[in-house]
């Protein structure tokens, strides 16, 4: 586990959906695919969710999503999104929310 960590810690999954048309594609294509099969504020368990591209857009539809992931930078990126998606909303639960990123 040690080795893949460390191999997925050098990579810029953050820019990966993002960085040209075919990846935001395949972003665009995943949603499209996902979005017909979860109903409406499902409980979601995202495993080897990387930086959280997929469980903030979840989230943002109003899922109850569990993002989780074994490279340390990206559970810190996923901590800071879910900071400034909820700064100055209910501060104690972000705390509470974090906690489920290391599972």
């Amino acid at each position: 586990m040690d080795q893949i960590a460390q191999y997925y810690e050098g990579y810029d999954e953050e820019s990966r959906l993002i960085k040209d048309n075919s990846h935001k594609v395949e972003f665009i294509t995943t949603i499209h695919t996902l979005d017909d099969k979860i109903k409406k504020g499902a409980r979601i368990l995202e495993v080897g969710a990387r930086t959280g591209r997929y469980s903030f857009y979840y989230l943002d539809e109003g899922h109850a999503v569990t993002a989780l992931d074994i490279v340390p930078k990206n559970v810190e990126i996923m901590k800071e999104k879910l900071k400034q998606s909820m700064q100055g909303i209910y501060p104690n639960l972000i705390q509470i929310l974090l906690t489920l990123f290391y599972v």
